[in-house]
Order: C-alpha cells, then structure tokens, then sequence
C-alpha cells in the first residue's frame, strides 16, 4: 500500500508563487498582450519568411532530354509517378479528333496485349492501386500510385498501356456510348455553356477547340485507334515527377529502363500551326436558354507566359474581383447590390497561347444587366482613380503568403517542379516569384490593368432566357443593347469548323 504524503498548506503557497518564475507584478503587462484585438485589422502576425524548396534539390537527368524530380517522404510506403510528355498535336479532321478522345479514354481501361480489362482492374484493386494514361492538348500523360513494393509492376503496365493497347471491343462500345451522351447534355448546365460561348468569341472555331458532333463520332471505328497506338508518348523532353518512399538509384534505373522502350515511337510530323481567328468584336453574345439564372463571363484580350505584365496583372485582379471578400466586385455586386452569390475576375495564366482576362458571374435573369453595368462601372473606377496602397499591400501579401500551399505535399512538389519544367520556367521561380511580387509599385499595378481591362471592348458571353433578359422594365436597369450589338449565339454555330 502507498503512502500517502502531505505537505503543509504553507509550503504550497510558497511554490505557488515563487517557483514559477513568473513576477506577480507583471500580470497587467501580460493581459495586454493577450487582450483580442477589437477588429480583425488591428490584428499583428509574424513576418512572413518562407523559402521555398528548390527544385535543384531533387532534379536528376536522366539522359537527354528527361528529366526527373524525385521527392523522397518516408512517412508512408507509397509512391506516386506522373510521366509528362509535351506534344503539340492537332487533329486533322473532326473525326480524327473524336478518335484520338477514345483512344486516350482506352490505354488503361481498355487491357493490353496479356491483360483483358478485367484483369487489370481486378489486379490493381487487389494491390490498392491506381494507374492513368490520357491524351491532353499539350502533354501526354501517364503515372501511378502504389505500395512501394509495387512500383516496378506498375511501370511494366503503363508501358503495356501505352505501347501495347488492346482497345477492347467491349469497352470501346462503352466508352463511344459515354462520349455520345456527352453530346447529348452538352447543353444542359449553363456554366458549361458560358464556357463554350466564351472560347467561342475569345478565339473562334480551332481544331484545340472542335466539339464533336454525334455524327462525327459516329464514324470512329475501334480498328481506327491501332493506327493511334504510341500516338503522343513519343519521349523528347520528357518530365516525371516521383515522391514518395523509394530508392534514388533504383528509382533512376527503372525509370531509364521503361522509357528506352519509348524510343521506338516516332514523333508526329508536319503538324501544321493553326492560327486562332478570335477574338470577336466587343458586343453581348447571348445564347439563349431557358434557365432562372443568367450566366455572364466577359472578357478582355490578355497575354502568353511569361510575360513582364503577368504579375502586376494579377495583383490588379486580386483587388478587383480575384481577392474574395475584399476585392471590389464582391463588394460592390454582391455585398452592397446583392445582385449576385458568385462573382470574380481572373487573369488566365497561358503557357500556350495569348489568355484573357475578365470577370464571371451569376446572377437572376431580370438583374443581369445590372450587374453588368455594376462590374464595367467598378472596372472604369478602378482604370480612373488606381488602386489604394492599402489594397496593393493586401493583395501583395496574399499572393506572397499563398506559396507555401504549392508545396503542402512531396508529391505536389514534384508535381509542381515537373509542370514548372514543362513549361520552360526558370529554376529560380519560386524564388523570384515573392520579390517580384513584392518590388511591384503602384504605378505599375494601375498600368497595367488601364492596359488590359478596359471597360467599353468588353466581349460578353451571357447564358440564359432572352425574353426575361430583354424584357427586365426595371427603370436602374440598363438596356441589353447598352453594352454593344447584341450576336445570339447556337449550338449550330458553336459546332462548326470552319
């Protein structure tokens, strides 16, 4: 049995207020440190000091031309792959195109030359994995995640997928089945719409951009995808991003391993540059459509990456719409109109070609010329009196402090280094990126959105019913024609190729 020990009340006492350390005195000093602050601006943080990883750390050549990012992270046994393989491929015909869409769909669903469909499903859920392969408008891609045991295993089966398809007849049936239903609702959410109306006016009909029609896809045989076989996975510049639990150098060897047998695809030749037409002169572009909201995305001619505007460019859209709660149009449309739930602006950030910048929003069909006229009015604003240097501080430290989360996990850093190497960024990016920000002056910021948003060549893609549109009889209410001449857009004309 224990013994129970007793101190004398006037021992604790003492320890209680003296073998702390702390000087009883100082207790008003401490509460007015500790004291909230009465608003959320009177709040003080820390200096924001983040050093970004750089991607030197962790780049490896594997030979000419590839390059690979291996993150290591012990905390779990997986590994996660991702192949990037740059290619600028334009489809010939519309049917050429709906071909090469279920042949991306196809290199893992679709078995391989040993594995039907079902057995590789069947052997990737056993293992608790999963594998990918597609075709995209810049880069083909292929990766993994897995056990780190089985990672040989799984680049065996991305190379079978990509240069060993089966196309199987079943899945192709499903697959072609799923693309015509896609079709089918093409038209069926009206922010979907908006976008298909936006690209429209912004760059006109182009071979990147061609909806296929069901006629079209019709047409695509499954013994049309074999002569596709490889098609985009040809390895010149190629990029991977590996993190995860493994081995450096076995790593390297069995990445060099399974990309030699790419060697014997062939790149695409002769592919022609296809000039985009766009954009279309400023005006309203209205497709109608009978929904109980309008949908409204308006845009300006912006800029191709990298670009010495990009920067002040961005910050100007953080304070103008891209910022939230404080940036102007929420404030002004939503917050004090209450015309709209969702509003922002945005600047495209494009590697490819010359983006656009502008701004979105969805409001009630009644009020959407409003809300246009709210937005364009707060654009003149902002081109005729500048930013204030406290909205330039603001948005200056939010783009700054938002870093850290490009790199929250190993396999978003390689990821990130990967497309940053795709892209042909300096290696030094992400850290110049919170100097440049940080060295931009106010006069820049203001020039450069007067250069790029200007309010009266607006180019707007609305979505949503005509009549309630044209007919709003509300006298704040700004005539639809008030914007410019008014284009009604359809299915028909966005569908073309001309």
């Amino acid at each position: 049995m224990k013994k129970l020990i007793f101190f004398p009340i006037t021992l604790i006492l003492i320890i209680s207020c003296t073998g702390t350390g702390v000087d009883l005195s100082d207790n008003s000093a401490m509460n007015q440190e500790n004291a909230i602050a009465p608003h959320y601006r009177s709040l003080n943080y820390p200096e924001f000091n983040y050093i970004p990883p750089h991607p030197q750390e962790v780049r490896v050549l594997l030979d000419s031309g590839i390059t690979a990012y291996l993150v290591k992270d012990t905390s779990l046994s997986l590994t996660e792959t991702h192949f990037y393989f740059p290619n600028d491929y334009v489809p010939q015909s519309p049917v050429q195109a709906a071909a090469l869409s279920l042949y991306s769909d196809l290199l893992i669903s679709g078995g391989t030359k040993e594995l039907s469909p079902e057995q590789i499903e069947d052997s990737l859920e056993f293992i608790a994995a999963h594998s990918f392969a597609h075709l995209g408008e810049h880069t083909a891609n292929m990766g993994f995640n897995t056990l780190s045991k089985d990672t040989w295993p799984m680049l065996q089966l991305l190379k079978a997928s990509v240069l060993e398809p089966r196309f199987d007849r079943d899945i192709f049936a499903l697959q072609k089945k799923k693309m015509l239903e896609n079709i089918k609702h093409r038209y069926d959410t009206p922010r979907h719409i908006g976008n298909l109306v936006y690209e429209y006016i912004m760059y006109g009909h182009h071979p990147s951009n061609w909806l296929i029609t069901e006629k079209e896809a019709e047409k695509v045989k499954g013994k049309d995808l074999k002569s596709h076989t490889g098609f985009g996975f040809f390895p010149e510049r190629v990029v991977i991003a590996v993190s995860g639990d493994f081995q450096k150098k076995p790593m390297i060897d069995s990445l060099k391993n399974i990309l030699r047998e790419f060697r014997t695809l062939k790149p695409a030749s002769d592919i022609p540059e296809v000039p985009f037409r766009g954009p279309e002169k400023p005006g309203i572009y209205l497709f109608d459509k009978e929904f109980s909201q309008v949908t409204i995305k308006a845009g300006f001619p912006g800029l191709k990456r990298p670009h010495p505007d990009y920067y002040p460019l961005a910050v100007a859209s953080y304070i103008l719409g891209s910022g939230g709660f404080a940036s102007r149009l929420v404030t002004s449309v939503r917050s004090e109109a209450g015309l709209a739930y969702v509003v922002r602006s945005f600047v495209e950030s494009d590697y490819y070609r010359k983006g656009t910048v502008g701004f979105y929003l969805q409001t009630k069909a009644e009020s959407g010329t409003q809300a246009i006229k709210l937005s364009l009015d707060e654009i003149r604003k902002m081109a005729d009196s500048g930013v204030t240097q406290e909205e330039l501080q603001a948005a200056k430290s939010a783009l700054v402090q938002s870093l850290p989360s490009l790199f929250k996990t190993s396999q978003a850093t390689a990821e990130i280094f990967a497309q940053s190497e795709v892209w042909k960024r300096d290696l030094d990016h992400f850290v110049k990126y919170p100097q440049i920000i940080n060295a931009l002056t106010i006069e820049e910021v203001n020039r450069v959105f007067k250069k790029y948003f200007v309010a009266d060549s607006a180019r707007i893609a609305i979505v949503g019913p005509k009549d309630k549109i044209n007919g709003n009889t509300s006298e704040d209410a700004p005539k639809i024609t008030s914007f410019g001449p008014v284009t009604e857009i359809t299915a028909e004309e966005l569908e073309k190729k001309d």
